[in-house]
């Protein structure tokens, strides 16, 4: 009874490396996109205020 069990969970287990990887992968997308949109932003106001300064007619 109990080598059956512990077959059947082998048998069962064949899907986990796959999903494994794709939790893996998703979370490394989640830390990515949020690590450009913190480093994105204040790059972006920047460059506003540049576009900003460079459009200024000079004195």
């Amino acid at each position: 009874m109990w080598k059956g069990s512990v077959r059947k969970l082998q048998a069962q287990t064949e899907g986990t490396v796959s999903v494994e990887y794709t939790v893996l992968l998703v979370l490394v997308a989640i830390g990515a996109s949020a690590a450009i949109f913190a480093i994105g932003m204040p790059l972006v106001s920047r460059y506003q205020l540049m576009k900003v300064l460079i459009g200024l007619p000079l004195p």
